[in-house]
């Protein structure tokens, strides 16, 4: 018998397009005005129409606040040509569901630069002589 005639339910996928699906519904704000609720969920950060970014909250509009004041203020980029869209979540652990499947779906690059996530890596870490992460690497802030 040819394995053309299985069928083999593949609920991560399922959730996964479910979840892409409500998301793609969802408004597109401009993340320097989100409209963000202080609740638990998701975000996605576009530039240029492509996902850069995915991250998750338990408070979203705090959350989103602080990216745009990550982003502001250097160059090479302005938080006014960031958008983002947002889905919040009852459960932290389906938020973290969420956030892992999204990462997996569009493999956005900010999320594998150290310096624009709220973490600061083991090694390497700020204070070091010489030390520049990532992040001001690619969009050095402002002189003042």
């Amino acid at each position: 018998m040819c394995n053309r005639h299985a069928f083999d339910f593949d609920a991560d996928k399922a959730y996964e397009d479910q979840l892409v699906s409500v998301l793609d519904a969802s408004p597109n704000h401009p993340l320097t005005a989100p409209e963000a609720p202080q609740q638990p969920g998701i975000y996605v950060l576009f530039r240029k129409g492509l996902p850069v970014y995915v991250g998750q909250a338990v408070k979203l509009r705090g959350r989103l606040s602080d990216r745009r004041k990550k982003i502001e203020n250097r160059q090479g980029i302005s938080a006014g040509e960031v958008t983002c869209r947002f889905l919040t979540i009852r459960t932290m652990w389906e938020v973290a569901r969420a956030e892992a499947a999204l990462i997996q779906r569009y493999k956005p690059d900010w999320n594998g630069i150290p310096g624009f996530s709220m973490h600061i890596p083991g090694i390497g870490r700020l204070g070091k002589p010489g030390y520049v992460n990532e992040w001001d690497k690619r969009f050095p802030p402002r002189k003042k």
